[in-house]
């Protein structure tokens, strides 16, 4: 049998994505099946084809769909209905659906009418069992394949009376399976060092997501970095996660690598973590760009975040990386948090103008977007501020950052967000809407008038 692992962006982001790469290669690797990939954005001359086999999208018997940002959505669904396949579920013909990743698994209800199932959670935990049901008792019809989706706990939108859902988690890692010059970490091979945080900040959705914490075994993250690097030929590591920099084991796995003579990069760090150690090794291993999470500006709004960040816990990361050599530092930002007042974005640019202070010729680099709640977090309810509300906030924060002494900063729009919001927070009646018609910004103004 065979199945298509969608990825619902381009080809540079899917192929640098451990998600759509895991799920590619369990369906390609499942007994009885082979597949193939397909990027939403990088289809040739708009057709949905493969990319190794050239087939069309609709001649597979399961597509798997994967989607880390809401935003992402819409380009999912174009391509879907390129080849043929957007239909309500009394409509649909063709493969299976299925859709899962970081997006539909927070809020599965805006994708579920355009698919057979949805998966929450860890691919690994639930997918080759769905294969294998599927390679042995073929569904007849497609109430057969959503009962067999149910049975594994995945929401399935069309059933009147479905089991119970599950948000599954695995202890499996995950490790690349390819990498291409074209790909946003070139020729890096990704590495998970845990999945989860044990922390709680009560904006993320990693914090209070379902599994809790769950760090790599030592020794078996040596192993898999050691495999992954021999078969794709490749000497540089990048260690990813939401909490790589958590204990002692960072430190010494740093240590490691630098022994085996490997090269190495580590995703957005916190900052009371990096330690001179820490940041000297990065930069020993090839790191140039040391990142930093400080999300608020002022030390009171970070701690009612729950991010418990002290001004000079950051200060001291900014110097640490300045003696280490690192040739840039990159700090992220949020506005519009709630809570938040004009005196914290501008404790923002006081903070920034410290920061500089501390990094002395090493660049320093903003992003700052705006604050979207998550479904699952302590801050899921909260209230979206309008876009100019948003706007008013983001020319206050640059105006603050300005004196600080940068010039500019990156990050996603006020309109980019809202409209992210309004996924985040919609149900199964947001995107055929959309559809049908309806313009972004009227749904945006529901989800910023809904109480």
């Amino acid at each position: 049998m065979t199945a298509c692992a969608v990825w619902s962006h381009d080809y540079p982001s899917g192929v640098s994505n451990l998600g759509h790469q895991q799920v590619w290669a369990l369906a390609d690797d499942a007994p009885g099946w082979s597949a193939d990939r397909i990027y939403a954005l990088d289809r040739p001359e708009g057709r949905p084809v493969s990319f190794a086999w050239d087939r069309p999208l609709g001649s597979f018997d399961l597509v798997l769909a994967s989607v880390c940002f809401e935003n992402d959505y819409p380009a999912l669904l174009d391509t879907l209905n390129a080849a043929g396949l957007l239909a309500g579920h009394g409509e649909r013909g063709g493969p299976l659906l299925v859709a899962g990743g970081v997006a539909p698994s927070l809020n599965p209800l805006p994708l579920a009418p355009f698919f057979d199932a949805v998966c929450r959670g860890d691919a690994e935990a639930v997918l080759p069992s769905v294969l294998e049901g599927i390679y042995s008792n073929p569904p007849r019809t497609r109430e057969e394949a959503w009962s067999l989706f149910s049975k594994f706990g995945l929401h399935v939108d069309a059933l009147e009376a479905p089991g119970e859902q599950k948000v599954w988690t695995s202890r499996t890692y995950a490790a690349s399976e390819m990498v291409h010059p074209e790909g946003h970490f070139g020729e890096t091979a990704l590495v998970e060092l845990g999945r989860g945080c044990p922390r709680r900040c009560r904006f993320c959705a990693v914090c209070w997501s379902a599994g809790g914490f769950r760090p790599a075994d030592p020794d078996a993250l040596r192993e898999q970095i050691l495999g992954v690097t021999r078969n794709l030929d490749v000497n540089r590591v990048g260690l990813v996660g939401a909490a790589v920099a958590e204990g002692d084991g960072f430190r010494d796995l740093l240590k490691w690598l630098k022994e085996k003579g490997l090269r190495a990069t580590a995703s957005s760090l916190r900052a009371d973590l990096v330690k001179g150690d820490t940041a000297r090794l990065l930069v020993e291993l090839g790191q140039q760009t040391l990142t930093l999470s400080a999300e608020a500006g002022s030390q009171g709004l970070r701690d009612a975040l729950g991010k418990g960040l002290s001004d000079g816990e950051i200060l001291a990361a900014a110097a640490a990386a300045r003696k280490a050599g690192a040739r840039g530092l990159k700090l992220y930002l949020m506005y519009g948090l709630p809570g938040e007042t004009d005196d914290d974005l501008r404790a923002a640019g006081t903070l920034t103008a410290e920061i500089k202070k501390n990094l002395g010729r090493t660049r320093l680099t903003v992003s700052a977007s705006p604050f979207v709640p998550k479904p699952g977090t302590p801050l899921a309810d909260s209230p979206l501020l309008d876009e100019r509300e948003l706007r008013r906030r983001r020319e206050l924060l640059a105006g603050a950052l300005r004196r600080a002494g940068v010039g500019s900063f990156t990050g996603e729009s006020p309109r980019q967000a809202l409209w992210q919001a309004a996924l985040t927070r919609g149900d199964g009646t947001i995107l055929p809407r959309l559809l049908e018609g309806e313009t972004r910004g009227t749904l945006i103004k529901e989800a910023v008038n809904r109480r």
